[in-house]
């Protein structure tokens, strides 16, 4: 079994400025994608919102609200992700991917198999789910 990242599969250069707790500012233009994060933050597409609660235990989410002053509007279709559990490339431990778990790792999402399972029924081609760190090198 696999521990899985969750990323887009096009970069998008959007970047945002957190500007209260459950708000945001674009400061960067870019395209919205399904997954927008950096070390800062990690926000997905309210559209998984049921998924990852199925992980409830292992994070916390938010409805967000992004201003985007450039086009005059308000983008509410994103949820924060916070995680409980952090892992990285050394602290990984495939045997302890088993139910729905996920991590954090800088801003990234990553899940275990049954996690990954339920995203793809959903994902189509909005998401890459990556094995393991395999796209950090790990």
């Amino acid at each position: 079994m696999h521990i899985w990242n969750v990323d887009n599969y096009e970069y998008t250069k959007l970047r945002l400025w957190r500007t209260e707790k459950d708000a945001f500012r674009v400061i960067q233009d870019g395209d919205y994608k399904t997954v927008l994060n950096d070390g800062n933050y990690t926000l997905v597409n309210n559209k998984f919102e049921d998924i990852f609660l199925l992980a409830y235990d292992q994070l916390n989410i938010q409805q967000v609200k992004i201003w985007d002053y450039q086009f005059n509007k308000v983008v509410e279709d994103y949820i924060e992700l916070t995680f409980i559990n952090m892992i990285s490339p050394e602290t990984i431990h495939p045997e302890e991917n088993i139910g729905y778990r996920v991590w954090g790792y800088n801003g990234n999402i990553f899940v275990s198999q049954e996690l990954k399972d339920e995203l793809a029924k959903l994902a189509g081609s909005d998401l890459k789910l990556s094995p393991r760190f395999s796209l950090f090198g790990g």
